[in-house]
């Protein structure tokens, strides 16, 4: 555990240095550039995200960009279409129907 320690204190710094992305961003970078291609360029063929709840920002704005596609769809993984509005209000971001709450207030 050490080691790792050292690792996750040393890496970051030495990866800016080497002008290296983090997996997070690179990700990141690579859905919202993905989202505004497709907001520019629609697919012509069926577009479909299944099981993701959206709980990355960059994914949940990528499912609203494919909810908005001619032949787009987004399939929710166990949504709770049964929560009254006081359990709906109170999740918190660490819950994983917030992300998915989220995703269906913006869209």
């Amino acid at each position: 555990l050490e080691f790792l320690a050292i690792l996750d204190q040393i890496w970051p710094p030495r990866r800016d240095e080497l002008g290296l992305s983090a997996p997070s961003a690179r990700r990141s970078l690579v859905l919202h550039a993905l989202a505004d291609r497709w907001l520019k360029h629609p697919p012509e063929t069926p577009v479909l995200v299944l099981g993701s709840t959206g709980s990355i920002p960059a994914v949940r704005r990528l499912m609203g960009v494919v909810s908005r596609l001619p032949q787009g769809a987004v399939v929710l993984p166990g949504l709770d279409w049964d929560a009254d509005d006081h359990a709906w209000d109170s999740l918190d971001d660490g819950h994983p129907q917030w992300a998915m709450r989220d995703f269906l207030t913006e869209n």
